[in-house]
């Protein structure tokens, strides 16, 4: 179940160009791919080789959301993407 792939048509242009450009590229990109397990800080720090006060703010500095905002707000796309899917039975 690859969230990301099925579901590119939920991120606007933009949100694209930042999960592409961004230093944190590689940590938004997993996230998007992985919004239906367990994301921790902890796991999350662990893959960008910081310590969990030092993402939380540099992930913080640069998006202007916590980690787990960012990942609530990804969470909420997904699942509004997901009920106006015709398709799909709740």
């Amino acid at each position: 179940f690859k969230v990301c792939n099925e579901n590119k048509k939920i991120y606007t242009e933009k949100a694209m160009q930042l999960s592409s450009s961004h230093r944190l590229a590689f940590i938004i990109e997993y996230i998007r791919n992985n919004l239906d397990k367990n994301l921790t800080i902890k796991a999350l720090s662990d893959k960008a080789y910081m310590s969990e006060s030092n993402f939380h703010r540099v992930f913080k500095n640069e998006l202007n959301l916590s980690p787990i905002d960012f990942i609530n707000n990804e969470r909420m796309k997904l699942a509004t993407s997901l009920l106006k899917n015709p398709k799909k039975k709740v």
